[in-house]
């Protein structure tokens, strides 16, 4: 069998109707303020495929999401699961409901093997957007923040 390279449609709406509007709307509205689309600074910036840069700002991580990737963000740290999906020992479920949020919570609560399968999967680190910071994304330990901010 191929490698899936994007959510097929039927996932797709799987994961919209587990992360729909349960929290008061879509991740993207709550990284752009009301807007799916990824601001224009980080779209300028961004490469065409998911697996072309190493850092991602919260507007890419959405828009990547909103192509059809499973991508999650844990630690600060990127990964791919989109490939994997199919995979998931639980099924697609629960990677389809942690394309709503933050994947810290859900890094931490796999083994140390599981980690280990997702260190695979790493393919960048998480870094702020000019307009929009880190959205809903855990910042990186080593980003330095204001602190009056």
């Amino acid at each position: 069998m191929a490698a899936r390279t994007s959510l097929d449609e039927e996932q797709r709406a799987a994961a919209m109707a587990v992360i729909g509007d349960e929290e008061g709307g879509m991740v993207g509205e709550r990284v752009a303020s009301g807007a799916t689309a990824a601001c224009a600074a980080c779209r300028e910036k961004s490469a065409t495929s998911v697996r072309e840069r190493s850092e991602w700002t919260a507007c890419d991580v959405v828009r990547a999401r909103e192509s059809g990737n499973a991508v999650l963000v844990a630690h600060g740290s990127v990964y791919d699961a989109t490939e994997f999906i199919e995979r998931h020992p639980s099924g697609p479920a629960p990677i389809l409901r942690a394309l709503a949020r933050d994947n810290t919570e859900d890094f931490d609560m796999h083994s140390a093997r599981a980690r280990g399968l997702w260190e695979k999967h790493r393919i960048g680190r998480i870094v702020r957007c000019e307009i929009h910071g880190f959205g809903e994304f855990i910042p990186p330990e080593s980003s330095a923040s204001c602190a009056l901010m």
